[in-house]
Order: C-alpha cells, then structure tokens, then sequence
C-alpha cells in the first residue's frame, strides 16, 4: 500500500499530481477435503473461513463440532474486505444396519437346521463366535451343517465399511421336545379344571397344545402355561383324543414330539350342597352337578344291604318316590351321565339319607280341636307302619302318644281343656322312627260342650296332595317338587298371576322356576279340586 506521484514540467512552469494505492491481501479458506463415514461426521475446527450449506457464504451457517447426519456438500467461504476465497467438500453417511429379528431351529434329534436373521439392510455374515472368527456364510438364511447338540451361531450385518459392532445370538436347539408327563398319557381325565401337564421344557417360555379328536378335528391351544384344560375349547364328552406338545424357546417352537391319547370322560355325582344331606320330602329332588352336553343322568342307589334301585332320567335330578325307597334309610348314591350314545363312567359316591317327616295337617294347625273324641291328623308318609306324637303343654310337660295310624284323639291322655299345646309328629318306617317334623300349635277341646261360636272344622280329612318349592329363600330359581302331577300358579303379593307351571310325570313331577326378582310369591297348586298355597321368598 503506497501513494504515487505524478510530475510534470516546462521550463519554468511545474505541474504535480498523486494517487494511492491499497493492495489488500485475498484470504485462503481451508479445504478439508472429501470425507466418507458411518453414521455421523463431526465438523473439525477451521482455521480460515466459515462453513456453510450453500455457496457465497450462503444458506445454514454451521460451526465446528456440529454433527453431519446426512450426505451433503459443505462449503467453507473467507472473507476479507472485498477479497473472498472458497473451498467445498462432500460428506458422505452410511448408515449401519441393525438386525430387526432373528429365528432359531429345532430339532428332537441330530439334523441341519435353517437359522434366519432380517437386517434393516446390507449384508448379513454368520459366526459360530461372539467376536472375530471367520464368516461362515453370507446371506439372511443359514443352513447349519448336521448338529447333534445344541450350537449357538452369530449374526453380523454390515453396510459396505459399516459393521455393526454387535452379533445377534441365534439358537439350533437339539433335543428336549416336549410331550404329556407320562404320568398322565394314557389315563383318563374326569374333571372340565384339572389340568393336562407337558413336561417341564427348561427355558421355555410358551407351549402348544395340538388335540386331535378321532375324528381327525385339531384343536390348538397356545400359551405361557405347561398345561391345558378341557374347559378351554369345546370337548366331547366320553371321547378319547391324540395330544401333542411343542414348546417355545429362544423365540422358536420345537416340532411336536410324540402323541399321547388322552381320555377325558366327564363324571357328574350328587351335588355337595346335597351330598351327606337328609332329604324329607321322598319328592324333593336330589341334584347331581351338570355335565356339559349330557343328555341323561342314570343313578346308582344303594342300600345298606348293598341292594342297588337304577333311575334314569333326563334331568340331574332323581327323587326317592322313583323307587321302593325304606324311609329311615342311607343310601349310597352315584351318577353315571350320558352324552350321545354312551354313558360316562360313574363319579365318586355320595351319602344321601331319606328321613320323611310329618307334621299336623294344615287344616288343624293353630285352631282349637271340636271334643277329646275328635282326630288330630298327621299328614301322610309313605309307607308309614306307625305315627308318634309329642305334645308340649305351656309348662313344657311333655306326652308321648304313638299310633299305628296317622291320628290321635285327646281322650288318649289327660289332658288340660283350652291349653295350648305344640305337637311334633314322626313317622314310623321299618323299624324307625324318623326325625320330629315342624311344631304345630293346636288347642285342646274345652271342658264339656264346645262353645257354638268356635267354628266347626269344614274338614278333617288330610289332602292327598302336596308339594314343595326350594330352595326357600331362593336367589331368583327355585323348584316345584310334587307329590303327583298338578297345575301351578306363581302370583305376587299383587294377586296377579306371572307364571303357570304344569308339573307331569314327564318332567320326573318337578320343574325348574328362573330368573324371578325380589320379593315374596305365593305359588299355587291345584290338582283334582284340591289346593294347597305355599309363599317363596326370592333374595338376590
């Protein structure tokens, strides 16, 4: 930088003129130079010059340390004053892949067996080592060669200089199929809940159940359990199936080893609500628990001198006025049920004991008994030899009355004219007497003539027909159980009618009443002109 002067002269005569010039030096950006990287480049510090994405020091200004992610130019401009100066240099990014999944093989025994690994791209290389080692193949499939145990191999994927630093672990497994515990192959299940094991599979984490019924129907159950359940699909009773177990490890399922027959034949028996019960009532039913897809239930009765009754019926329900029961008397009892053509075999027995019990008729309960010589009626049991009467005066003294027919008349004891007495009665069946039926109050006759405003008994005659609804209180389904077939009437406490029930032999004398609501209903029965009223409470 300099000013120059210009002279000039004529003799005497001068003239002069000057001028600067300023020489300012151009700048030399930096060149880094082409780069080609995995995954990311790291902008280095610059000595001359700025980076840019565009050029002329145009568009994204970046500074040193800022991370490249994609391939792209880069420029690098200096500047000084008016003088400028720019390099450029591409940088290229390759990804490295990773390995989205793997599958391993198995085999039950020695084999070749095919192992797979899915890149998200490049190229795929096998192993038999974690680290180093040679490749053993190159491709996403491999096929191992012949195995007698259980080899680990390794996948490694690479993207041309980008290799994954991490191999994926994929597994041949040899041996160690899974099948029925042998305990259980061959047997037969009797209940929908208990279980049908594998054998334990060290390590699995999954099994599969394959049921073939013989019918060549399969059924497959799949989950983190080593067991299944009938109750999981839709058995068939009596039927024996083909069963095999594959079980899931390292995220493979082994093959299916060896079937197993597995018989499931589903036995019903008395209910436990009902089983050591004794029943008082030779109408009421005696439940068995519910087969699926049972068409009948046969009961196996047996007495103590080992004398077996058979009922069949088409309900889970027998009562003891189907046979020529003894009162007094219990009975083994087991249930065989039957689905299509052929009944299961029979369930575990169960003790249910007949006791019927008697009490004053109901026309006679709570009034006062005409004269001494007037009968006082128990109602009928069947088969009955004799009748026992207890009656307990207000000062709880007792009197023992027993009859060979169903009545008894105060002239059998000294009685207390106008007391008040309770009166149990039981019946004699065999050699027994059963339990006291329910309590009855009844009034003894007053002394002399009985006063005319004490109405007369229209009847003394017991009806000939009964029947019971239980349970009683029910949860909204209860039963009619009659003595013999008749015609029923459900009303509520509105006096209408919401239901009419025809009970018939048929329906084995009894019907199931369901789904009714809260509250209190009078049910009604009629039959040959007699009616007798009995109130249910339903409590859900």
């Amino acid at each position: 930088t300099q000013t120059i002067y210009v002279y000039a002269s004529n003799g005497t005569c001068t003239d002069e003129n000057s001028f600067d010039i300023t020489i300012t030096n151009s700048p030399t950006a930096d060149a880094p130079g082409d780069v080609s990287v995995c995954n990311s480049y790291t902008l280095p510090a610059l000595t001359v010059g700025n980076y840019f994405t565009e050029a002329n020091g145009t568009g994204t200004a970046l500074t040193a340390g800022d991370v490249i992610t994609t391939s792209q130019t880069i420029y690098v401009y200096a500047a000084n004053g008016s003088c400028s100066d720019e390099n450029s240099f591409d940088v290229t990014i390759t990804a490295t892949p990773d390995i989205t999944s793997t599958l391993g093989d198995w085999s039950c025994s020695t084999a070749t067996l095919t192992l797979e690994a899915i890149p998200t791209g490049g190229t795929i290389n096998w192993f038999n080592a974690p680290t180093g080692g040679t490749s053993l193949f190159t491709g996403t499939s491999f096929i191992t060669p012949s195995i007698a145990s259980t080899t680990t191999y390794y996948a490694e994927v690479s993207n041309g200089t980008c290799v994954n630093a991490t191999r994926v672990a994929v597994v041949a497994t040899i041996g160690g199929c899974a099948k029925i515990q042998a305990s259980q192959c061959g047997t037969t299940i009797t209940n929908v809940n208990t279980g049908v094991w594998s054998k334990n599979i060290l390590g699995a984490t999954d099994y599969k159940f394959e049921i073939t019924d013989p019918s060549s129907n399969v059924t497959v159950l799949e989950g983190t359990s080593r067991n299944f359940k009938f109750s999981q699909f839709a058995f068939s009773n009596n039927t024996t199936y083909s069963v095999r177990v594959a079980a899931k490890m390292n995220g493979v399922y082994s093959p299916f080893d060896l079937a197993c027959d597995v018989r499931f034949e589903y036995q019903s028996k008395i209910h436990p609500s009902q089983c050591g019960a004794t029943i008082s009532n030779q109408t009421s039913g005696v439940f068995a628990t519910a087969v699926p897809g049972a068409t009948a239930y046969k009961f196996e009765i047996t007495d103590p001198n080992n004398n077996i009754s058979y009922v069949e019926n088409t309900s889970r329900t027998f009562s003891f006025s189907q046979f020529a029961f003894v009162n007094n008397t219990t009975y083994n009892v087991r249930v065989s049920a039957k689905t299509g053509s052929v009944y299961a075999e029979y369930g575990a027995s169960c003790s249910v004991r007949i006791e019927q019990t008697s009490k004053i008729q109901i026309s006679q309960c709570g009034v006062q008994i005409a004269t001494n010589t007037t009968n006082v009626w128990s109602r009928i049991v069947t088969g009955a030899t004799g009748y026992r009467f207890e009656l307990t005066d207000q000062s709880n003294n007792v009197t023992i009355l027993d009859n060979p027919t169903r009545s008894f008349k105060f002239n059998q004891f000294a009685y207390i004219p106008g007391e008040v007495y309770s009166v149990r009665v039981s019946a004699k069946t065999g050699s027994y007497y059963a339990i006291y039926g329910t309590a009855c109050n009844v009034t003894a006759p007053s002394s002399g003539a009985r006063p005319e405003e004490v109405v007369e008994l229209k009847s003394i005659n017991e009806p000939t027909f009964d029947f019971e609804a239980f349970p009683n209180p029910s949860n909204g389904d209860f039963t009619i159980s009659a003595s013999e077939a008749g015609t029923f009437n459900i009303i509520n406490e509105l006096g209408q009618l919401l239901r009419t029930v025809e009970i018939t032999e048929a329906n084995g004398n009894q019907e199931r009443v369901e789904n009714m609501p809260n509250g209190a209903y009078f049910v009604t029965g009629t039959l040959n002109g007699e009616v007798v009223t009995k109130k249910v409470m339903v409590v859900r």
